[in-house]
């Protein structure tokens, strides 16, 4: 009886932060903050419900795939988020300095020109272009066949 009510407990507790994760996703208005919200919710929402499994269960086999389990999110959300978190502010070349911070201590983002990002052409950072090319070429595609057809 007492085992149960310690897994239920680890288990609400879950619950309630996948809760708050999905408040803080639908809530927070930039995307980074939103991904940071999701993440933590994720990996410490993840612990606290398998961590009432492995209460509920017993320390068995079962226990040990839970442990697993854990170990496996625990290194690949943070790794997903952060390469998402990267590829946000390699591809928005908008405003570059968008993500100076104002913390005492801290130096601010040099002076750059609106054409580079970070030192870097923003050439270099194709990453638009590509995707439009391929939009483009996939739409070429799609209408090639409806070209062919109208020729018969």
């Amino acid at each position: 009886m007492i085992r149960f009510i310690f897994a239920a407990a680890f288990m609400i507790v879950g619950m309630v932060i996948f809760i708050l994760e999905v408040l803080g996703t639908f809530s927070l208005k930039y995307v980074l903050n939103r991904m940071h919200a999701a993440a933590m919710g994720d990996t410490l929402g993840i612990l606290f419900f398998m961590i009432g499994l492995i209460i509920l269960y017993g320390f068995s086999l079962a226990s040990l795939k839970i442990l697993l389990v854990i170990g496996f999110f625990w290194m690949a959300s943070p790794a997903a988020s952060h390469l998402l978190a990267q590829l946000e502010v390699f591809s928005n070349t908008d405003n570059p300095k968008k993500y100076a911070t104002d913390r005492p201590g801290e130096p601010d983002l040099p002076d750059v020109p609106e054409t580079s990002w970070g030192g870097v052409p923003l050439e270099d950072f194709s990453i638009r272009e590509d995707v439009q090319a391929l939009f483009e070429e996939e739409e070429r595609r799609e209408q090639a066949p409806d070209d062919e057809m109208k020729g018969e």
